[in-house]
């Protein structure tokens, strides 16, 4: 368990201290804003998973593994977007720009309630 919270650590203080880099060097350019979206999902992501390990009961560990998921579920939209901006190549991918959009909103909807994780149990000692 140590390790897999140590991992979510890692990746927690190196995504959270790279978006702070930008955030704080130029957040004004709309490439620096989606990839400081990006990172922060990585961010969210890795701080759900690291208290979801460390989760002694089970209503905690629920509600961590679900911000967990709300994060990962930012995170191939918000890099998609990083990348259409970094390539300078807005007017291209109109619509799958939508069909992420179309299909983020509707899965962070779900995210917090029972149609999406619906309990969990510890598997390993």
């Amino acid at each position: 368990m140590i390790y897999f919270f140590a991992s979510a650590l890692i990746n927690f203080v190196s995504s959270f201290g790279v978006s702070l880099l930008v955030f704080i060097k130029n957040r004004k350019r709309s490439t620096n804003q989606w990839f400081i979206a990006f990172a922060s999902s990585v961010a969210l992501w890795a701080f759900g998973y690291g208290l979801w390990q460390l989760s002694v009961n089970e209503s905690k560990a629920l509600f961590w593994i679900r911000l967990a998921m709300f994060g990962s579920i930012l995170i191939p939209v918000t890099f998609s977007e990083f990348i259409i901006r970094l390539v300078r190549r807005d007017n291209n991918f109109k619509f799958i720009r939508i069909i992420n959009f179309f299909i983020l909103f509707p899965l962070l909807a779900f995210s917090f309630t029972p149609l999406f994780i619906q309990k969990v149990r510890p598997i390993m000692n």
